[in-house]
């Protein structure tokens, strides 16, 4: 019985083994078998591939000047929204040193005082080849008493570009309220129905907050779900420039609140609003960082 001892499978092994150069041969024909199939298949999507990328560079040489030329407009137009929530940022903080100066006392006073001096400040005004006009809506006549209008201040945006247009409105209410204190049980209750007759005119409803820190807007909604009387500015409060910069993004707006004649003021139970508008002339092509007339101080904020 012949016995398998290690020093015989060790010779077996050594004697079954490839020759070094017939492993080369190998190793070479399966490199050639994998260059000619990498060939094949790239004959098969190479013409697809260039297909598409001629098609590619095709449509973006033939977009090329559309696309360019909504850059340019979009680029005016965030800088001309920037500029003119700045500008509102500049009026609101006059207003409130007037108020605090006790020389608008009540929020009638301080919201006409705001409508005026935004209407100063944008109408006629250009920035970024965007040309800004404003109007002030008051609405007269009989029934203009508080138990009448839900809301005291319409806000009418209409945006007139080559590449974007839009019409819309936002309806507001206002309250003079400082930073930690609560309304009387009274004054909530007299808000809270404000708002919702505000409410059931259009979702897009807000209030506006007159403190001795500034000028803030919260949803009416958001007063609607306290269950009871509450500090205004614990509810998530945005300065009045943000809040319009939010407006001119169109993050904010009602397209069925587009509007501005008298009548309509009477049917939305508003006392006054503001209709600011933004068009872009073709013809116009000013820099992009032309002076927008605030001064730094004031762009601070």
């Amino acid at each position: 019985m012949n016995q398998y001892t290690p020093e015989k499978y060790q010779s077996s092994r050594s004697n079954s083994a490839m020759p070094a150069r017939d492993r080369f041969c190998f190793l070479v024909s399966i490199l050639y078998c994998t260059v000619e199939m990498m060939a094949a298949l790239g004959a098969v999507f190479g013409s697809t591939f260039c297909v598409l990328v001629d098609t590619q560079f095709f449509l973006d040489c033939t977009a090329g000047e559309n696309r360019d030329s909504r850059n340019l407009v979009m680029q005016r137009f965030n800088a001309a929204f920037e500029s003119a929530s700045r500008r509102i940022n500049s009026m609101s903080r006059k207003t409130r040193d007037d108020m605090l100066a006790r020389r608008l006392p009540d929020e009638p006073d301080v919201t006409s005082a705001l409508v005026t001096r935004l209407r100063d400040a944008f109408d006629g005004y250009q920035k970024a080849g965007i040309k800004w006009s404003a109007k002030i809506l008051s609405s007269h006549g009989p029934g203009a008493e508080e138990s009448v209008f839900g809301a005291d201040f319409l806000g009418v945006l209409q945006i007139d570009f080559p590449d974007f247009r839009i019409r819309k409105g936002f309806l507001a209410h206002a309250k003079k309220q400082d930073e930690g204190k609560k309304l009387s049980t009274d004054d909530w209750k007299r808000l809270r129905e404000q708002c919702e007759k505000m409410m059931n005119v259009s979702n897009t409803s807000f209030v506006f907050i007159y403190s001795q820190n500034g000028f803030f807007v919260v949803p009416a909604i958001s007063v609607l779900a306290c269950g009871g009387p509450e500090d205004l500015h614990t509810l998530h409060p945005m300065k009045i420039h943000q809040f319009y910069r939010q407006h001119f993004y169109c993050f904010v707006g009602d397209y069925d609140i587009r509007s501005s004649s008298q009548s309509a003021l009477r049917e939305l139970g508003c006392r006054r609003g503001l209709e600011l508008i933004a068009t872009s002339p073709d013809s116009s092509e000013p820099s992009l960082f032309d002076d927008d007339g605030v001064g730094d101080a004031e762009k601070a904020g």
